[in-house]
Parts: C-alpha cells; structure tokens; sequence
C-alpha cells in the first residue's frame, strides 16, 4: 500500500478453508436447474434468477449484491430469489453473456431477462417496478450476513476489497456504522461489506478471525483473501469512509457522491459516472 496510508490495520493469521453454499439466516438463494425449475417456479408471484457460471469472476462480484437485495424479503411468500449454473437453461433463454438476472412472474410462459444494474437499489427498485407497487417501507440493507458455509463463496471467490463487521447481539451502534459505510459505496463493485455473529458462527470466528472481542473490523484485500486485517481505529462512518477511499480510491463522500474534484475529472475526461 501507498506509504501516505495511515496506519489502520493489525495483521491476524488465519486458516484457509473451503465450503460451498447459498444463503444465510437473513437470504435465501435457491439453486435451480433444468430438472427442478418448473415445479419451483409454479404458482410463485415473482421469481428472479442470478444466472451465472462458477468459471465467471464479473458474476462472483455481483453476486453478494444479489444477495443483499433478497435479504429486503426474509421468508416472503411472493417474491423469491434464485440461481442457476444450468447450461441447459442458459442456452434455452438465449444468453450470451453473464451474469444476467431473468425473472418470472405467475402466468408467463418463459422467462425474461433484466436490463438493470446489479445493485440493491436497482433489484429492489425494479421488483417494485413489475409488481406495481410502493416499496418506500422495505428496509433496504447493503451489507451482507455471512456464516461459515456462505463465506467461501461470497468472501473468497469474489475478486473485491471487503470489510467485514463481527459483532454480537450488543453491538447496535457499530452494525448500524457498517450499514451507513455499506449505503456509501452502494454503487460501487469494488467493494463489498459484510457482518458477521461472533455469538452464532464460533466456527469461522475461530477458523478464520481467531478473535472473541466485538465489535471487530476485518479489512480483506481483493488480492488476499488469506489475510484479514484488523482495522485499529475508531469505529466510525467518518473514519471508515476515509479508510476506503486510501484503500480503493473510490473517493466517495459520506452521502455516497462522489468527491467533487473526481466528478469534475470524470467530466473533463469524458467518461462521467454515477
């Protein structure tokens, strides 16, 4: 790292390891293939469906965004979230390159394809743009609840800068920190922010953080992925966001604007971004 950067991180040996799984206690992911598709999707109000490969790094980035989107409707009887490695399927929607989201609503006869950004706020926006109705109360979260199963796939495989929050039922304050600095860079893939329940996943916390204090920050770099790093200083959105910017220059404001001088950059080069 740059040597302007300011000393915020406390290395920590871990154990690498490997599991595969979709979902969490706030999402459900469910897999789908050619054999089970149809019964699933039966009488269902809205299925989307993250279509992707394990070989596709731009899908293992996008694909915790996914997640964060379906954790908006835990145990909801009407909207579902799926996935599907199936070359059958993805060959009989037409797709030629990935990832793409397809949705299907009760009483379409096949499956259509998205045209929208990968983020929470687009997801949600567009479910409530197909079902036709006012999402305002659905409480939007941006950072990921990760366990010993889905770690793997959502920390490890993805090609992204992630902090991660472990925290115990105490910790309020510094879960609702990490929401704000999530919000921050919502629209950004090359980072993603993650929580973690010392109390309920011991598992990896003792695999993987070997740690029993909360509230703990682990910064992981996106080219090391064995090797968190603890953040030592306040726990606040302001510090938190400044850590990011060194780290990834994104350059974000606390609201989520970009920094004027990057906007203008942005402008004079042509090439302006949200």
């Amino acid at each position: 790292m740059a040597a302007a950067h300011r000393t915020y991180l406390v290395a920590v040996c871990v154990m690498f390891i490997v599991t595969t799984f979709v979902g969490s206690s706030w999402a459900i992911v469910h897999e789908l293939n050619s054999d089970n598709i149809a019964k699933f999707l039966k009488g269902k109000l809205l299925t989307l469906i993250f279509v992707d490969s394990p070989s596709c790094s731009r899908c293992r980035i996008l694909y915790p965004f996914f997640v964060a989107a379906s954790q908006a409707f835990p145990n909801n009887p009407e909207i579902f979230f799926s996935r599907t490695h199936d070359r059958n399927l993805i060959k009989q929607w037409g797709v030629s390159e990935l990832p793409v989201i397809m949705h299907h609503r009760v009483g379409m006869k096949t499956q259509q394809q998205l045209k929208i950004d990968v983020t929470v706020d687009g997801i949600i926006d567009e479910i409530a743009r197909l079902l036709q109705g006012n999402f305002a109360d659905i409480k939007r979260t941006y950072s990921i609840n990760i366990n010993y199963k889905n770690y793997d796939e959502l920390i490890v495989a993805s090609q992204q800068y992630t902090l991660i929050l472990v925290h115990d039922k105490d910790d309020h304050n510094e879960r609702e920190v990490i929401e704000q600095l999530a919000y921050t860079f919502r629209n950004d893939d090359a980072i993603m922010f993650a929580s973690l329940d010392l109390v309920t996943q011991r598992k990896l916390r003792d695999e993987i953080f070997m740690t029993k204090e909360t509230p703990v920050v682990m910064w992981i770099s996106h080219d090391d992925k064995k090797t968190p790093m603890r953040f030592g200083a306040v726990l606040s959105h302001e510090l938190l966001t400044q850590f990011v910017n060194e780290r990834t220059l994104l350059q974000r404001e606390l609201s989520g604007d970009l920094m004027p001088e990057v906007v203008m950059n942005r402008r004079e080069g042509g090439r302006e971004r949200k």
